[in-house]
């Protein structure tokens, strides 16, 4: 038997040995523990969370090689036109940015009533309305917002996320599945309304120049935008594709009671020990200074 070996089996004996002269300490401080994570789990706030799933409809916009190479070599005017330089990708995390926007945000939460039930201790119960100067700002909005939800995409996939958390379900269910026919209706008319801004100016230009083939290339940037204005016209599911709608969350997913009571037992433990570690070496100390 080797000197470590022993050495370790003496510490495994006298950590036996101090458990067993300190475990009515040990126990207690497991039980006190495990009683306050028991108590804390059952009384702790509940937190209910659902989800939509859904794919962007933002398509990259396409145009021929002639056409690409030639609105390029125009460089402002393509900008000015707004034709589809930008692909797919970045039209839909302009559409992620627009959805989780804090005007956006501020405006669908005021308009379905939900906005007050994010605040219930700023209403009067009496009339309704918001008490005396405890109306929430913007920022606070945001902040709230972003503690409820998030937005995710799998790169793999394309699969973007809603998640809502709220300790009532109903608001966590009618604020996911209502935002999203809100912000495709609101992306699809600024969408509509660009578009035929776009042709208007692309019809004066047009008007302006005599050379045949440039006029073949403004005929082309029309009919694209004519298409864009009509897309948004009949596609109500215009930004976002709901794939898998929220459903009523009926179980919370917060507070985790088993685990909380696991770590809290943990914890107790390990305190116990802790506190039989430190009496100990100050008995062993009190007992070297009385020789």
């Amino acid at each position: 038997m080797t000197i470590e070996h022993q050495i370790d089996q003496r510490g495994i004996l006298k950590l036996l040995e101090l458990f067993d002269q300190y475990k009515k300490l040990i126990l207690s401080t497991v039980l006190i523990f495990a009683v306050i994570s028991f108590f804390y789990g059952m009384t702790a706030q509940k937190i209910y969370q659902t989800q939509v799933i859904m794919v962007s409809n933002s398509e990259q916009s396409s145009t021929s090689s002639a056409l690409s190479s030639f609105t390029q070599s125009l460089g402002g005017l393509a900008g000015l036109s707004g034709v589809g330089l930008s692909g797919s990708e970045k039209k839909t995390n302009i559409a992620i940015a627009k959805l989780n926007s804090k005007k956006f945000i501020e405006s669908y939460l005021a308009e379905t009533g939900l906005i007050k039930r994010l605040f219930p201790d700023n209403v009067d119960k009496d009339t309704g309305d918001w008490k005396e100067g405890e109306k929430p700002s913007l920022e606070t909005i945001k902040k709230e917002t972003n503690k409820r939800s998030s937005i995710s995409k799998n790169k793999t996939t394309g699969l973007i996320t809603l998640t809502v958390e709220h300790p009532d379900p109903d608001v966590a269910f009618k604020w996911a599945n209502g935002i999203i026919p809100k912000i495709n209706d609101k992306i699809r008319k600024e969408d509509s309304k660009e578009g035929e801004m776009n042709i208007v100016f692309l019809q004066k230009k047009l008007n302006e120049i005599n050379l045949q083939n440039i006029r073949k290339v403004f005929f082309a940037l029309i009919e694209q935008e004519t298409q864009k204005v009509m897309l948004a016209n009949i596609r109500l599911d215009y930004a976002f594709k709901v794939i898998d709608p929220a459903i009523f969350p009926e179980s919370p997913i917060k507070p985790r009671k088993f685990r909380i009571l696991l770590i809290g037992t943990f914890m107790g433990l390990a305190f116990g020990i802790f506190l039989a570690l430190f009496l100990n070496f100050l008995r062993e100390e009190r007992a070297l200074n009385s020789r």
